[in-house]
């Protein structure tokens, strides 16, 4: 068995902190939002701020929707930077997300509209997000 206890930690480079700080914020918030649809919580938060049934239906399929630009998204990620298209997913699913929340501080007649642009916002952020990870997988699939 070999002795670790003396090994002298490997050094990490700037690039790679940075990188690493990406992918847990990503991961931190991303997971966070997606959570928050997937599991009712943004049902029930959009129930409390008095929105009819049949329109919540209609706000909580907005991300599934925005799925049909995930392609073109992607071929535009490979082609000019696939971090750069992750930082703006991440970017602004986690303002989408923010500006949902807040929709519940504001006056009863900005409420719908401002939860409405913040589904809007999140789900174009994550969409962004999810395809500059299909353009990761250009050199494995032909």
């Amino acid at each position: 068995m070999t002795d670790t206890t003396n090994t002298p930690p490997v050094a990490i480079t700037p690039a790679q902190a940075r990188g690493m700080r990406s992918a847990i914020l990503a991961q931190s918030f991303g997971t966070l939002a997606q959570l928050s649809f997937t599991y009712g919580q943004v049902l029930v938060y959009l129930r409390m701020l008095n929105i009819d049934s049949s329109r919540i239906v209609f706000y909580l399929a907005i991300p599934f929707t925005t799925e049909f630009l995930s392609i073109p998204i992607a071929y535009w990620s490979d082609r000019l930077g696939k971090r750069m298209f992750g930082t703006i997913g991440l970017i602004l699913a986690t303002i989408g997300f923010s500006v949902m929340t807040f929709a519940g501080l504001v006056t009863s007649t900005l409420t719908e509209p401002i939860a409405v642009l913040g589904i809007a916002i999140y789900a174009l952020g994550a969409t962004t997000m999810a395809a500059s990870w299909y353009a990761l997988l250009t050199p494995v699939v032909p």
